[in-house]
């Protein structure tokens, strides 16, 4: 049971798009890692090692956000998508790690409307958590008019199929006699 990415449409600056994100994970406990790109990172909480130990006891949680071109001019979409499944600690890690998600969800979109970025929060996708909705699905790709039909290709003469038959002999050589 694999844990949905969040996704936001958001307006204005994407540097500010990407820098609040990776704040308000930063906000969350998170360690930052910038992408060398500057427009996408990574953010992990937790021991590797408490988890091993203590299972789903253990806060440990890694998260990839980044944010590319939207639809139209001047969107972006922000994506923050979880690094992991929450199965290492069970049925309890995977508990922990919805919620995780829902409290990134929550900080995230929170901040974004503080500064004036969303367009529209599309929340959780396939949310499941009551209160959080759910991404809608993508709108129906619209049918494009067909290709206009090729130029008729113009008829080359027919290939011959046997010497010509002018009585004069091939070249010597056996080299092509057309």
């Amino acid at each position: 049971m694999a844990i949905e990415p969040i996704i936001f449409t958001a307006v204005g600056d994407p540097a500010a798009v990407v820098a609040i994100a990776g704040q308000q994970l930063a906000n969350l406990g998170y360690t930052i890692t910038l992408g060398a790109d500057r427009w996408s990172g990574e953010a992990e909480v937790g021991s590797k090692v408490g988890r091993v130990l203590a299972g789903g006891f253990v806060r440990r949680m890694k998260v990839t956000y980044a944010v590319t071109q939207g639809y139209t001019d001047g969107q972006w979409v922000l994506t923050i998508s979880p690094g992991m499944s929450g199965m290492g600690g069970g049925a309890l890690g995977v508990s922990k790690s919805k919620k995780e998600m829902t409290s990134i969800y929550e900080s995230v979109a929170e901040a974004l409307a503080r500064h004036g970025h969303v367009a529209a929060p599309q929340g959780i996708q396939g949310s499941s958590v009551e209160g959080q909705p759910a991404v809608p699905p993508a709108p129906p790709i619209e049918s494009a008019p067909p290709f206009p039909p090729a130029p008729p290709i113009e008829s080359a003469p027919p290939f011959p199929t046997a010497p010509p038959t002018d009585g004069q002999a091939p070249p010597a050589g056996g080299g092509n006699p057309w």
